[in-house]
């Protein structure tokens, strides 16, 4: 399977490949499934740089924000390994 906004296909049909609302559709798609009830919560992100369909840079990192506060306060970071 392959990636949309990843795979040099206009995926979407709008004329344009690979922008960022073709790589925002998996989220898009759970955003209606999530719900948050709490103030303090995780969030474990993957950033990739690829060309040529090789990933050349990946950071993976894990941050534990508080949005109770103004502004949001970063109780917790890490970058995490493989």
């Amino acid at each position: 399977m392959e990636r949309w906004g990843f795979n040099a296909v206009d995926d979407d049909k709008d004329g344009y490949t690979d922008e960022d609302d073709e790589r925002e559709a998996i989220f898009r798609g759970l955003s209606n499934l999530i719900s948050v009830r709490s103030n303090c919560f995780t969030i474990i992100s993957l950033g990739e740089v690829v060309e040529n369909e090789k990933v050349r840079a990946k950071k993976k990192i894990k941050v534990v924000v508080d949005r109770g506060d103004s502004p949001l306060k970063v109780k917790y970071y890490r970058e995490l390994s493989d």
